[in-house]
């Protein structure tokens, strides 16, 4: 019997975004498909490996050309990730020209839900799960809007969480960088720079925690996406707020998109993650669980994502949004009891063990079989 073929659409590398590192770990985790890439690219760029075709997400016309060379193709199910600002047109709303061309089942892994999406956003979500075989969510609450909604049958809707990787469990102490650094707390935030991450309100939070006679170090790994921030302005107003908070004695902003190896390593120097998101509404978040997986706690500004996984497991510390003087506190509450904080490290480590890649991939895996004829799902 023939491999499996899937095609998955989505941003790929060198686009540096959550999305295609997402998409390239789920590929590289089901070793009993053969996949294949359409990737999504905002300046026409071709680099890429196993590469189907590429999609200039701002062309219409080149939807067309992609579904009519996909319906052509011997690929037995598409792979659809789906983002609002990985696709042309308003919200990207071209996305409809895939969805309601292509000849194959589609399952489609929505990163964006929430009741607070604008009518326009949530239409084009229910057109996307009309035309969809089956709908992944990252969340229980995810599943429920989905379904409540966004119209999508039960039966249509599976929960997959974010896949994380697969690292070593280890103290701080074991590296070597925070051999050197021996300030009592090292806090982490890593992603894309942008200005719904919440630095504003972590810098502010950090320099009253400062006052207060607090030792600390903050790393910051990542910088904002070109794509977004051609100017490199919210590069740049992060930069301001640094000096204006009295910082730079107490940040390292390393400015790079960093590969998933190097970032764990980072991570696993750290004694706790921020996540400071200013949205409520923020129903995803691949920083979040990574960093758990990594042994590490976190302490999250009460958005969606944050509250759902604080609802199932223990080592993340919710704060209020926008909200420095609570972050100090909060901040200030860890860094006096390091005992209690070395002791959830083991536990989120062995809690997110369900998330790694290979078992979302499985379940992945699971979701295209089933929605095939008998012949190719064995």
């Amino acid at each position: 019997m023939r491999a499996l073929q899937v095609l998955h659409i989505s941003t790929f590398s060198p686009t540096q975004c959550g999305i295609a590192t997402f998409t390239e770990d789920l590929i590289e985790n089901l070793p009993d498909v053969q996949s294949h890439k359409l990737r999504m690219t905002y300046d026409g760029d071709s680099t890429c490996d196993g590469l189907f075709g590429v999609l200039a997400l701002r062309d219409l016309r080149a939807y067309g050309q992609s579904v009519a060379a996909i319906n052509k193709s011997r690929v037995d199910v598409i792979s659809v990730q789906h983002e609002f600002g990985i696709f042309g047109g308003l919200d990207g709303e071209f996305i409809r020209e895939l969805m309601d061309g292509i000849k194959r089942p589609i399952v489609v892994t929505l990163h964006t839900t929430s009741p607070d999406l604008s009518p326009h956003k949530q239409e084009i979500l229910r057109h996307i799960v009309r035309a969809s075989e089956m709908v992944v969510v990252l969340s229980e609450e995810s599943a429920k809007f989905i379904r409540d909604r966004g119209g999508a049958a039960v039966e249509h809707v599976r929960v997959i969480r974010h896949g994380v990787p697969d690292v070593p469990f280890s103290y701080p102490e074991a590296s070597a960088w925070r051999c050197q650094h021996v300030e009592s707390l090292v806090i982490v935030s890593a992603g894309h720079v942008r200005p719904s991450k919440g630095y504003a309100v972590a810098l502010a939070g950090l320099a009253k925690l400062r006052d207060q006679g607090i030792r600390f170090r903050y790393l910051i790994l990542g910088k904002s996406q070109p794509q977004w921030d051609k100017s490199g302005a919210w590069g740049q107003e992060l930069d301001d707020l640094i000096h204006r908070f009295h910082l730079e004695n107490h940040v390292e902003w390393h400015r790079r998109y960093l590969d998933p190896a190097e970032l764990c390593c980072w991570i696993q120097a750290a004694d706790v993650g921020l996540v400071p998101y200013t949205e409520s509404d923020q129903i995803s978040s691949g920083i979040l669980p990574i960093i758990l997986a990594c042994g590490r706690p976190v302490l999250a500004t009460a958005f969606d994502c944050a509250k759902s996984i604080s609802r199932s497991m223990g080592g993340v510390i919710l704060t209020e949004i926008n909200d420095p003087d609570q972050l100090c506190t909060r901040l200030r509450e860890i860094a006096g009891h390091p005992d209690q904080l070395r002791a959830m490290m083991p536990t989120c480590y062995a809690q997110t063990r369900p998330w790694l890649w290979k078992y979302a991939a499985a379940h992945y895996d699971h979701a295209f079989r089933s929605i095939l004829e008998p012949s190719l799902s064995t």
